[in-house]
C-alpha cells in the first residue's frame, strides 16, 4: 500500500502536536494500515509573547503568516503530499495557506462543520480561543451548514482565553482546572446538548460529559488526515 506523506504545520502548542502525531499512528493501526505513515513536521518557532497576544485578545494574526508561509513551504519541499494544521485558530489564514504552496491544505473547521451537519446537529456550543470567536470563523461555516451556536459569555471567554494559552505553553493548567466543567454546566442549563473543541489544546483537559455530546476538533482531524493518507 502506497501511503501519502503527511506535513503536519505544528508547534501551536507543541503537546497538542505530540498528541495529534500518537492519535494519527494510533488510529492507522486501528484501521489495519499494515505501516506506519511518513509524517513530516514543521515546529513554527512562534515568540511567546505574540502567541499570548493572540490566544489572549486576537490581535496579531497577521504577523503570524510568515511562520505559517515558512513552515508550509518547508513541508511541501521536504516531500508532503498534503498540509494539516492542529491548531483552529490559525485556519483564519488558511486562504493565504492555500495560496503559498502548490499541495492541498485540509482545514479543521470544513471538516468539522461537514461531520456536525452528516450527523444532524442543528446548535453547538462553540469553546475556541478570543481570536476564532472575534474572527467568526465557525460562524460561517456552521451557518452555511445551517447549525446555530452558542459561546460563552465575556468574562467566561477571558477565563477559557487563558486557560488555553496556559494549555499551549505548557500543556497543563492545575489552576484553572474548574473552567470547562463551568463552562458546560452553563450550557447544559441553556439547553446546549452538543459541544465542539475548537481549540486543539483544549482535548488536553476533557474528553466527555454525562449530559453533552463533546465533538474534539483535533479527532475529527485525525480522522481525516488518515481519510486522505491512502
Amino acid at each position: 500500500m502506497h501511503l501519502k506523506t503527511i506535513g503536519v504545520l505544528g508547534g501551536l502548542g507543541p503537546e497538542t502536536t505530540t498528541h495529534f502525531y500518537l492519535a494519527i499512528i494510533s488510529l492507522c493501526q486501528q484501521k489495519g494500515i499494515a505501516e506506519r505513515p511518513p509524517i513530516l513536521t514543521w515546529s513554527i518557532p512562534l515568540p511567546y509573547s505574540l502567541e499570548k497576544e493572540f490566544i489572549t485578545t486576537g490581535k496579531g494574526i497577521d504577523q503570524y503568516l510568515p511562520f505559517l508561509i515558512e513552515g508550509a513551504k518547508r513541508l511541501e519541499q521536504g516531500g508532503a503530499d498534503f498540509i494539516v494544521i492542529p491548531c483552529n485558530s490559525v485556519h483564519i489564514l488558511i486562504d493565504e495557506i492555500r495560496k503559498s504552496v502548490r499541495i492541498p491544505v485540509l482545514s479543521i473547521v470544513e471538516e468539522t462543520a461537514r461531520l456536525l451537519k452528516e450527523e444532524g446537529i442543528q446548535q453547538v456550543g462553540v469553546l475556541a480561543t478570543t481570536a476564532t470567536v472575534k474572527s467568526h470563523l465557525y460562524d460561517t461555516a456552521l451557518k452555511a451548514a445551517n447549525i446555530t451556536i452558542a459561546l460563552p459569555d465575556s468574562n467566561d471567554q477571558v477565563a477559557l482565553s487563558d486557560l488555553i494559552q496556559q494549555l499551549a505553553r505548557s500543556g497543563k493548567d492545575e489552576q484553572n482546572q474548574n473552567v470547562l466543567p463551568m463552562l458546560m454546566e452553563k450550557f447544559s442549563t441553556q439547553a446546549v446538548s452538543t459541544v465542539i473543541l475548537a481549540c486543539t489544546d483544549l482535548q488536553l483537559m476533557i474528553k466527555d460529559h454525562p449530559t453533552i455530546k463533546i465533538y474534539d476538533t483535533m479527532q475529527i482531524l485525525v480522522e481525516a488526515t488518515v481519510r486522505d493518507l491512502v
